[in-house]
C-alpha cells in the first residue's frame, strides 16, 4: 500500500534495503550454530518479557547483540540510514518518508542523527554507517561443509528457521524456505529432530535465565526440583553448550514433560 500511495501522489520511490537473499545468506551461512542458538535464546527472552510486561517489575535480562540483532536489524538499520541520507543529499530534499518495520525505527533514526552531527563538525563515536559498508556483500554457502556434515546442516537450518519464526512475520519464513530449497534425506532427518526440540516451549524455557523462568512456570507441588533438573538436562543439547542440537534423551523428555505453564 505504501508503494501505491507514493505513486498516487507522484513521490519518487527508492528501495533503500538490501535484497532479502543477502540477509538470509548472512544469517544462515555467515553465522555458526552457536550464534544461531544464542539468537534463539535471546528471542525466547524477548517473547517472555512481552508476555510478563506489567506483571513483574524485575529486570531479568540485559540486551545482548546476538546474531539476529546484528545481521537482520543493525546492519540493515545502518544501510537504510545511509541510503536515506544519500537521497537527501543528492536531491536536496527536505522530507523523506521511509516505510520500515518497528524494529528499525530507533536504529535508523540514531544513524541519521549521528550523520547530521558529523556534517556539522561534531565527532560522534560508535557510528555504524562506516562499519557496515559491506552490508550488501553476499555470503556464499560452504557446499563442502554441508556435504561432509549433513546432520549439522539440518540442525543449523532448523535453528535459522526457529529464529525467523520467533522474530518475524510467517511470510518471511516461507520466503526463506523457498530461497534455501529442498534438503537431502539425511539433512531432513536431523532438521526434523532439531525442529521438534527447538519448537517446544520447554526448550525456550531451557534457554532463559532461571529467575525469568520462575516467573513463567508453575511446577506441581513437590515437582519443583525434578522440573528444574529436566530443564537443565534439556539445555545440554544446545550447540552453545557443546550439544548437537537434539538427542534421544531430550526428545523423550519433551514428549513426557507435563508441568503446568502459566
Amino acid at each position: 500500500w505504501a508503494y501505491e500511495a507514493a505513486l498516487a501522489c507522484g513521490a519518487r520511490v527508492v528501495h533503500a534495503d538490501r535484497p532479502k537473499r543477502i540477509t538470509y545468506a548472512r544469517l544462515l551461512h555467515g553465522c555458526d550454530m552457536e550464534e544461531l542458538d544464542e539468537a534463539y535464546a535471546e528471542e525466547a527472552v524477548r517473547n517472555y518479557r512481552k508476555i510478563l510486561a506489567g506483571k513483574h517489575s524485575q529486570t531479568w535480562h540485559k540486551k545482548r547483540k546476538d546474531a539476529f540483532q546484528r545481521v537482520v536489524v543493525e546492519e540493515r538499520d545502518a544501510g537504510m540510514a545511509r541510503a536515506l541520507a544519500k537521497v537527501l543529499e543528492e536531491h536536496d530534499a527536505e522530507d523523506v518518508v521511509a516505510v520500515v518495520g518497528r524494529r528499525h525505527r530507533y536504529g535508523i533514526r540514531k544513524h541519521l542523527v549521528q550523520r547530521c552531527r558529523r556534517s556539522k563538525g561534531q565527532m560522534v563515536r560508535g557510528s555504524m554507517l562506516e562499519e557496515h559498508l559491506g552490508w550488501t556483500v553476499d555470503v556464499p554457502e560452504d557446499q563442502e561443509w554441508r556435504k561432509e556434515h549433513p546432520a549439522a546442516y539440518g540442525v543449523k537450518r532448523a535453528l535459522f528457521e526457529r529464529v525467523l519464526a520467533m522474530a518475524t512475520d510467517p511470510s518471511v519464513l516461507q520466503d526463506a524456505r523457498r530461497w534455501m530449497g529442498p534438503m537431502k534425506p539425511n539433512e531432513a532427518h536431523a532438521h526434523a529432530l532439531a525442529e521438534e526440540v527447538y519448537g517446544a516451549p520447554r526448550m525456550m524455557l531451557a534457554c532463559v535465565p532461571p529467575e525469568l523462568r520462575e516467573c513463567v512456570v508453575c511446577a506441581r507441588r513437590g515437582q519443583e526440583r525434578s522440573f528444574a533438573q529436566a530443564i537443565e538436562d534439556l539445555g545440554r543439547v544446545r550447540p552453545s553448550q557443546r550439544g548437537s542440537g537434539y538427542s534421544d534423551h531430550a526428545l523423550e523428555m519433551l514428549r513426557g514433560l507435563h508441568f503446568q505453564i502459566q
